[in-house]
């Protein structure tokens, strides 16, 4: 991917993604997979997918399993508490202050997200040192 090295993603891309392989998530875990960027994240974040994906979509948890296998990730292990407080401040929602947090801590550039209720709003983009985008938003700035 043209000058994107590394991004940070979201639960629901990975969800989204084991929904419609074909969509814009489903492409960015495909381009992944074969290596083209790498992907950082954190335990808590992989829990959440499953944790949801057992809830809403059990018959994909063997498909998850076998990619989350296949990413070679790149983890951050500890996140700070007042780092998650600061966000918290922002957005008033824990568990997204954690993922802000979380892509902070990690220097990563690029958050991509589907969440339009806390995370895609100007406000928050405006309130963070990394570009916060959609799925297909960031397959365009590579596909072209």
């Amino acid at each position: 991917m043209k000058n994107i090295k590394r991004i940070f993603l979201d639960a629901n891309i990975y969800i989204a993604a084991l929904a419609s392989p074909s969509g814009p998530s489903g492409r960015l875990i495909k381009r992944a997979v074969e290596n083209q960027f790498t992907i950082v994240t954190a335990n808590f974040l992989l829990l959440e997918v499953e944790r949801n994906l057992k809830k809403k979509l059990p018959e994909s948890l063997p498909y998850f399993y076998e990619d989350i296998s296949r990413i070679n990730f790149e983890f951050i292990s500890k996140i700070k508490p007042e780092v998650v407080n600061k966000y918290e401040q922002i957005i008033n929602y824990k568990p997204d202050s954690l993922v802000l947090a979380a892509c902070f801590q990690s220097r990563s550039k690029i958050l991509v997200t589907l969440d339009k209720k806390h995370l895609l709003k100007d406000e928050v983009r405006n309130s963070v040192p990394f570009e916060i985008i959609r799925p297909e938003n960031i397959l365009r700035k590579v596909e072209k």
